[in-house]
């Protein structure tokens, strides 16, 4: 009897002084003396239950039910704490229960709505989420746009002016600037012009042919200047080359007569070309010839080639004059 008496005196005396420091805890004060006092009862009296008893089923019986109820009533004691500092404002509000395994695929983003949800009671576990999640894109955007104006103010000349540049500017507000400025129409517009299937078709070359494809419109030729070339078919009809040495036999090589042939292919094809762009450009080119392949769509090699042979004025149709058998060797050889 005297044992029972004398081990829930300990137990009172333990949970009397937990309800002391509690009450300074509220206050502010962290009662370090009489939670560690208070702790050292409990404890005294866990182990008398546990020694004093000869037989260890009762000695575990005793002791455990000790222990368990100096841990109730300090979980039930901790749980009033932080209600009462929760309603003065003292401890932040409960933030929205995250699933585990949203914890573990994403900790950051779960953190970051945790740390939002806290911070603004409003939101709830998705929007804070959704939250999360586009505040740390646009840092990872800005971030990077920071580091490529970084590198582009290192390449100055002026080192120690961009070393001032960076230091002085905050470059995450210029990258926010930019972002906020970017113009994505116009972005937009050049992509989709990029994309465009028949600027695209135009730029591929015909199969087994390295050369630039035919315009897909053809000018229409004025009645008083006839064309002296046939119409392009799906095999474009070869012209011979002009000698300017006497007719010899057709050369045994048939690899390189097939190379002459495309040669002249290419060169009809470009006075094909140029004469259509006289036909655009009838007082003459643009200074880029950017604007050229912007308009006609045509490659680079292309619209090269037909601007050699405006220059050339080799679309321009031959003058006739008194003398033009005695100015042309190859008629005065053939008459």
């Amino acid at each position: 009897m005297f044992a029972v008496v004398a081990v829930a005196a300990l137990e009172l005396g333990g949970i009397v002084l937990s309800v002391i420091a509690d009450q300074r805890r509220r206050l502010g004060e962290r009662a370090i003396a009489a939670r560690l006092l208070s702790a050292a009862v409990a404890c005294f009296a866990v182990g008398l239950n546990w020694f004093g008893h000869g037989e260890k089923l009762a000695a575990g019986f005793f002791a455990g039910f000790s222990a368990l109820g100096y841990l109730v009533w300090l979980i039930q004691s901790g749980n009033r704490r932080r209600d009462q500092l929760r309603a003065t404002g003292m401890l932040p509000p409960v933030p929205p229960a995250y699933p585990v395994g949203h914890w573990m695929r994403n900790p950051w983003i779960t953190s970051r709505a945790r740390q939002l949800a806290l911070a603004d009671t409003s939101l709830g576990l998705y929007p804070s989420l959704d939250l999360a999640r586009d505040q740390l894109r646009t840092e990872q955007r800005e971030r990077a746009i920071a580091e490529v104006l970084r590198k582009e103010l290192a390449k100055s000349g002026d080192r120690l002016a961009a070393k001032i540049a960076v230091t002085t500017y905050d470059l995450d507000q210029v990258a926010a600037r930019l972002r906020d400025q970017a113009d994505y129409s116009g972005l937009t517009s050049l992509v989709a012009a990029r994309l465009d299937p028949t600027r695209l078709l135009n730029q591929q070359p015909a199969v087994g042919l390295a050369l630039p494809a035919a315009p897909t419109t053809q000018p229409e030729i004025p009645v008083d200047q006839p064309s002296t070339e046939p119409e392009p078919t799906t095999q474009p009809e070869v012209a011979q080359p002009r000698v300017e040495q006497p007719a010899v036999a057709e050369p045994s090589n048939r690899g390189s007569s097939n190379r002459h042939r495309l040669e002249v292919v290419g060169e009809r094809a470009a006075v094909r070309n140029a004469r259509v762009l006289r036909e655009i450009y009838p007082t003459g080119l643009p200074e880029v010839e950017r604007q050229i392949r912007d308009r006609t769509g045509w490659s680079k090699v292309r619209v090269e080639a037909a601007v050699a042979a405006y220059l050339a004025g080799e679309d321009l149709p031959a003058e006739s004059g008194g003398d033009a058998d005695d100015a042309d060797p190859e008629l005065a050889a053939t008459a």
